[in-house]
């Protein structure tokens, strides 16, 4: 149950000065969120056939392996304001030549909660403390006043019909509340109990968290560093259009970026590949593990991209573009991902996650093009080809005994010992799994992230109108569109579990097949 407020303004001025096109504003912005998230409030039951063998048979019987409940007064309230002011000149120093330079500053403050019910990890300390107080920041976080964003443009008509575009600019990251709402459930606001079947008691589901019953594990606290900086990125491009005729255009450039500061998260608390309890031998017992975000996440991007438009002449018009690319990174996203948990194996040694990103497409080929046929029926058509992104093979038994059993606490990966692409893949076998095995117990396996190719796809839509004049004023389109028209199977990720061989490396599902639609539209 939540509910966001916003207040915002932008104010701007543009004062034209004989060669110089001069643009000042500013961005101010007040934001609210507040509202309850209840995990586990009502509990969590496990049935994993620890009694009859099948996870099934122990639900009819109505005796769960595991139960989590959470027991929480964490509501929240979070509050943060935005700065944002900018100039720019947009200066034509030729007739064939402008120049676009400009500068914009942006403050974003760490998110609070007024009443400061937030509790952080104290790094002097190591036990959690309420934001605001004994040297923890009120948003668990301190402010990121450095923010200044150059930008430049550059665009030039040497001759008729031929012009170059250069672009380079700095832009920052608005906050992620999701990273600062994470300080709601914390310990004393936050506290989970687990329930296990005894050897004098079963767990039923008549009383599956049987009061006075279970356990508190020791806490998972999730913290943010206090010097977390406002991630950034930059972005440049350098391209060439050239007017083949009066409705055909031809463009061919370079694009690229550098992602700086990136939030990324690790376990604070992870301890050595080993024998014995996990938690036993973390560094700090106290804890379980510590989802601990910083700003240490690094990427780069860079690309050739073609462009082909051509504006409706002789019946047809077409827009295709063509991208060959490749993007690396250290983590893709926040939380876990279908093809990755953006979760190190190991925490102490964050260079070993530096892969493919995980939204990585090496080609892409999308084209649009409308046609119109005769008799007064519009063909329009969207292809789409290109190849597979990467996902990470993992196990999903914690090898290593380091606490790596979950996707907000990461995988354990295993051993590779080949080059597991095929060159006959087929949904049995996508990748070569004997190239694939668990590493020595109490070790982290030597695969690195993304490092198997998904299905690529290759898809057709079109879709045929005709219009009909009924009166004056009043006019009928009937359309009928086909999706996937070629019913092209486009398949999921495989299984990536490479300890469960019965399954590893094979696809289960697939994307929607071909689908048909009808559409009448009255237009009066």
């Amino acid at each position: 149950r939540r509910s966001t407020t916003a207040w915002q303004a932008q104010p701007s001025l543009q004062l034209l000065r004989g060669a110089h096109a001069l643009r000042f504003g500013a961005g101010l912005r007040r934001f609210r969120a507040h509202g309850y998230l209840d995990y586990f409030a009502r509990g969590s039951l496990n049935f994993s056939g620890a009694l009859t063998t099948s996870g099934v048979a122990d639900l009819l019987l109505g005796l769960p392996t595991l139960g989590i409940q959470a027991q929480f007064d964490n509501r929240q309230d979070l509050r943060t304001h935005a700065l944002n002011f900018y100039a720019q000149d947009d200066w034509r120093l030729a007739p064939r030549l402008t120049l676009t330079l400009g500068l914009r500053y942006e403050y974003n403050s760490p998110p609070t909660a007024p009443d400061g019910r937030m509790y952080a990890l104290n790094p002097v300390t190591m036990r959690l403390e309420r934001t605001g107080a004994n040297g923890v920041p009120r948003g668990g976080l301190r402010p990121d006043r450095n923010n200044f964003a150059p930008r430049l443009g550059l665009a030039w008509t040497p001759v008729p019909r031929t012009t170059f575009r250069a672009g380079y600019g700095f832009f920052h990251d608005a906050n992620m509340l999701v990273v600062s709402s994470s300080l709601y459930f914390n310990p004393p606001l936050f506290n989970i109990r687990v329930f296990f079947p005894s050897e004098d008691s079963l767990l039923t589901l008549n009383d599956p968290f049987p009061s006075g019953g279970g356990f508190a594990p020791p806490p998972s606290p999730t913290t943010i560093s206090p010097d977390l900086r406002t991630a950034s990125l930059q972005h440049w491009n350098l391209a060439i259009e050239r007017e083949l005729d009066a409705a055909t255009s031809l463009s061919l450039g370079y694009v690229g970026s550098k992602g700086t500061h990136l939030n990324r998260s690790r376990d604070l608390n992870q301890p050595a590949p080993g024998p014995g309890g996990v938690d036993e031998r973390r560094p700090s017992p106290d804890f379980g593990s510590i989802f601990f975000t910083e700003s240490g996440g690094n990427s780069s991007y860079h690309s050739l991209q073609a462009l082909v438009n051509r504006r409706l002449a002789r019946r047809v018009s077409l827009l295709a573009s063509y991208t060959w690319a490749k993007s690396i990174d250290d983590a893709s996203a926040f939380l876990a991902t279908n093809a990755d948990a953006n979760f190190p194996q190991n925490s102490r040694d964050y260079a070993a996650e530096r892969a493919r990103s995980s939204f990585d497409v090496s080609h892409r080929l999308s084209a649009a093009a409308v046609f119109e046929a005769p008799f007064g029926i519009v063909l329009r058509t969207i292809t789409t080809a290109q190849t597979g992104a990467p996902f990470t093979p993992i196990l999903r038994f914690d090898n290593s005994n380091t606490g790596n059993a979950s996707g907000n606490n990461g995988y354990d990966r295993p051993d590779v010992s080949a080059n597991p692409r095929l060159g006959a893949r087929t949904p049995q076998r996508w990748f070569d799994t004997g190239a694939f095995s668990p590493a020595r117990p109490f070790t982290f396996g030597n695969a690195g992230r993304n490092i198997v190719e998904a299905p690529g796809l290759v898809n057709f839509d079109v879709s045929a109108a005709r219009l009909f004049r009924l009166t004056e004023t009043l006019r009928l389109t009937v359309e009928a569109q086909m999706f996937n028209l070629t019913n092209t199977a486009h398949f999921n990720l495989p299984e990536r579990y490479a300890d469960e061989p019965s399954t590893f490396g094979r696809i289960l599902s697939a994307r929607s097949p071909r689908q048909l639609q009808f559409a009448l539209r009255l237009h009066f």
